[in-house]
């Protein structure tokens, strides 16, 4: 007769311990993802159609604002037909993020970017090279059934100028 609650409190304890573990895994998974650097993007920022197209712009002390999601600001857009990802760049940068912050927690992902322009508060799906904007779909499964789907969009909005004095 003493063994039954016994039994159920034991149940109850590994049951809460093993849902705490396996939340804490599937927020690390989360957090990886979802507060992706933005600085890994604007690494990837490249000018087209100028004299100097072959400079990065971070070296020229022009840094480009990222916009993550639907956080919608107004500002100047004309300045945006200047610049564009570097598509290469950004993919393996990306992935090197995700290998080394998901090492040991994910055993295997998948990892999908369509690339646009952002025209007007629109993404219009194109597969040039002078694209401004990406959204990346992430998919893993981090526990037998347990599985995070998500997915993020970024796209150059303006660009500030900064001078050190």
């Amino acid at each position: 007769m003493i063994l039954t609650p016994l039994f159920y409190c034991s149940v109850i304890l590994v049951s809460g311990i093993s849902t705490f573990f396996l939340g804490t895994q599937g927020m690390y998974v989360n957090r990886t993802f979802l507060n992706m650097p933005v600085s890994l993007f604007e690494a990837n920022v490249i000018s087209i159609g100028e004299e100097n197209s072959d400079e990065n712009p971070q070296s020229l002390g022009i840094v480009p604002r990222i916009i993550m999601g639907e956080d919608e600001e107004e500002g100047n857009e004309s300045e945006t037909r200047y610049y564009c990802f570097d598509k290469e760049n950004l993919e393996k940068d990306i992935k090197t993020y995700l290998n080394i912050n998901l090492k040991g927690k994910v055993d295997r992902y998948e990892i999908a970017m369509k690339y646009y322009i952002y025209e007007n508060d629109e993404f219009i799906e194109d597969n040039s090279h002078e694209i401004n904007a990406v959204k990346i779909r992430f998919k893993c499964q981090y526990y037998k059934y347990f599985v995070f789907d998500e997915s993020l969009s970024f796209y150059i909005k303006e660009f500030i100028e900064e001078t050190y004095e």
